[in-house]
């Protein structure tokens, strides 16, 4: 974890809050409805050790009072202080059940006189399989309330303590705390699986929507974009214009100076129509030698100025290998009520080849 950025271990920590507060409120509720009935039963259930039956009475009571405050106040902290507050609030009421079951396991060994561990049991799983912080937390913790019970048990019944009675209390605190730390690592790495399967399936977004040679959108992300702009047209009024553009003579540039120089004049081609319109166009490769451009918020004037100005741009551009003029020609249209997209492209597709038929090397649009 140590080669990681700080951004990456913010959104674990993030993810880990998350995973620790669904399961917790479930958790809670399952601690207030056990705490209910361990009331019920010792009102209607007397053993002969009065003192013991108020202790066991009062950490109960403690126990359902915490679960049932900390069920009510938990949302109403995350909302309003945030995922840190939170979590400050979850742990805490963790160490106070955790110290609460330590202590029922005391008052186990001492009304049996003898050692039982099986509420410390509840209290380690807890930790282990229902929280998940720094395994440092853990530690101290599962420390902590080892410590309380050795010191407290030889304290108040040192006639029965013995160090080999200890062995399983050490023994279930070690298990405890590496399941914790495995736990942690397991859900570390599942993240770093999760985050890196999302990085890929983002890749695998970018090269499905666009061409690989211009890093253009493609056609595929071209019709999903501008169904969107006339839905905001029908909706809004938002106008907006296309340029349909298609490089003068390409074949022949391919036949007679190969592809590869002709892959590059249409990377310079992309270059120039990103230099010639702004920051809030959005340019796709159609096919072959045929871009488009959408001219968002644009009526025809505005979108004929940048149609003549990549075309003046290209054609005063010296394109790498090609000892020739390269030029393009343009169709420009704008969108009217009651189009859609393929009558909207075709029009600015007409627009094109009129350009073409009319010499090349020119912007032809509609003026409807």
């Amino acid at each position: 974890m140590k080669d990681v950025s700080s951004n990456k271990i913010s959104d674990y920590d993030t993810a880990r809050f998350e995973s620790n507060y669904r399961r917790f409120i479930i958790f809670l509720l399952i601690i207030i409805c056990a705490g209910i009935i361990f009331i019920v039963r010792d009102i209607y259930y007397r053993i002969s050790d009065v003192v013991i039956q108020k202790e066991y009475s009062c950490i109960y009571l403690i126990g359902t009072l915490t679960a049932a405050a900390s069920r009510l106040l938990l949302p109403v902290v995350k909302k309003r202080l945030g995922n840190n507050a939170a979590e400050a609030m979850i742990t805490v009421t963790v160490i106070i059940l955790f110290f609460g079951f330590v202590n029922l396991s005391l008052l186990d060994s001492f009304y049996f006189n003898a050692f039982n561990y099986t509420a410390y049991i509840f209290g380690c799983l807890m930790l282990t399989f229902l929280f998940r912080v720094g395994t440092r937390l853990i530690l101290i913790i599962i420390l902590g309330g080892m410590l309380y019970f050795i010191i407290a048990y030889r304290l108040v019944s040192p006639d029965i303590f013995t160090l080999l009675g200890m062995f399983p209390l050490i023994g279930i605190s070690v298990s405890a705390f590496y399941f914790s730390f495995s736990q942690e690592n397991m859900g570390y790495r599942l993240f770093e699986a999760n985050e890196s399967l999302k990085e890929k399936n983002k890749q695998l977004e970018e090269v499905a929507l666009h061409d690989s040679l211009t890093g253009f959108h493609n056609r595929h992300y071209l019709d999903e974009f501008l169904e969107h702009q006339i839905a905001l047209f029908n909706r809004r009024s938002n106008p907006f214009s296309i340029i349909f553009t298609d490089l003068d003579h390409f074949k022949s540039i391919n036949d007679e100076f190969g592809h590869t120089a002709g892959d590059r004049v249409l990377q310079d081609f992309a270059e120039i129509i990103r230099r010639g319109s702004r920051d809030a166009d959005i340019a796709f490769r159609y096919g072959g030698e045929e871009f488009l451009l959408i001219v968002t918020e644009a009526g025809l004037d505005e979108a004929a100025e940048i149609a003549e100005r990549i075309r003046e741009l290209t054609e005063q551009h010296s394109f790498y290998e090609i000892d020739r003029q390269v030029t393009a020609s343009f169709g420009i249209a704008e969108v009217h009520p009651g189009d859609d997209m393929n009558s909207l492209i075709k029009r600015a597709d007409e627009y094109l080849y009129k350009a073409k038929n009319s010499g090349r090397n020119r912007c032809c649009m509609d003026i409807a």
